[in-house]
């Protein structure tokens, strides 16, 4: 995917197959959204852009950026196995993209928590789901 294929999505907003999030953002709040988007219909979170308005800040570390990613996908029930994320080009700065791919092979949870997508937010799922 190229920078400005990557910018087009990107300008298109949040939506259930992606997210964003700055490279300091807490590991829960990271785990929590791949853990919604594992068991919906999968997804990118992108590490480096911040605010409703898609503000790009890129990544400073982003080696440690995405230890952070692993270390968030490990933490959940079972541990995510996902494609390793890389560093891509955004409007002249790097970001993160991390890959949750559709039809992951389990149901899984955070914290005791089943969690879905729906929209932009992330939803317990209900025990008849």
């Amino acid at each position: 995917m190229s920078s400005e294929d990557l910018w087009q999505i990107v300008k298109s907003g949040r939506s259930e197959r992606l997210d964003w999030l700055s490279e300091n953002a807490p590991l829960d709040t990271m785990a929590t959204i791949l853990t919604a988007m594992a068991n919906s219909h999968g997804g990118t979170l992108v590490l480096g852009i911040i605010g409703p308005a898609a503000t790009v800040v890129g990544v400073r570390d982003s080696g440690n950026a995405i230890d952070r990613v692993i270390q968030a996908a490990l933490s959940v029930e079972p541990p995510l196995i996902i494609p390793m994320p890389r560093v891509t080009p955004l409007k002249d700065k790097q970001v993160i993209l991390v890959h949750i791919p559709p039809g992951m092979p389990h149901l899984y949870a955070l914290d005791g928590r089943y969690l879905s997508r729906q929209g932009i937010d992330n939803i317990a799922l209900k025990p008849r789901e």
